[in-house]
């Protein structure tokens, strides 16, 4: 082989620090049936005691079904057209669905962590968020990129 390079080489772990009542996307998307991929957002505050924190995701297919998954820790899998990006994960309901001009929004007070058996987050702790959906192209799905976000007061 050539000097600096490699071969068989893998990113099985990756490790994301952000400070406490902040939001940082991590991991690519790949492009999908209506561009170049979907991205996953938030609104609200990243506040325990606010509950107002919303997922939101672009780039959807239109009127297309996904899956919100969060989870504690990150990894980088080949799956379905794109890449997991959320480890130890819990999946977050109903099924969710985009719009005509394919976008979707999640509000996640407590009780949309608890009603689903999923732990909601405390002071301090840092979650990781990731959709899942339906696309018309390829192996029928694909991933968003993900969202690292570490919950203040």
């Amino acid at each position: 082989a050539a000097v600096g390079s490699f071969s068989n080489a893998t990113i099985d772990d990756v490790t994301i620090s952000t400070t406490a009542g902040t939001t940082l996307n991590y991991c690519s998307t790949s492009p999908n049936s209506v561009g170049t991929g979907a991205t996953i957002t938030s609104s609200g505050s990243p506040s325990v005691a606010n509950q107002d924190f919303v997922i939101e995701a672009n780039g959807l297919p239109a009127n297309t079904f996904a899956l919100l998954f969060v989870g504690t820790g990150t990894t980088v899998a080949a799956n379905f057209n794109g890449t997991m990006c959320v480890s130890n994960t819990c999946r977050i309901g109903p099924i969710l669905s985009s719009s005509a001009s394919g976008t979707l929004s999640r509000d996640l007070p407590d009780s949309a962590y608890t009603q689903f058996g999923c732990t909601p987050p405390v002071i301090g702790s840092q979650l990781f968020f990731q959709l899942v959906y339906r696309d018309s192209i390829g192996t029928g799905g694909n991933w968003t990129d993900a969202l690292c976000v570490v919950f203040g007061e």
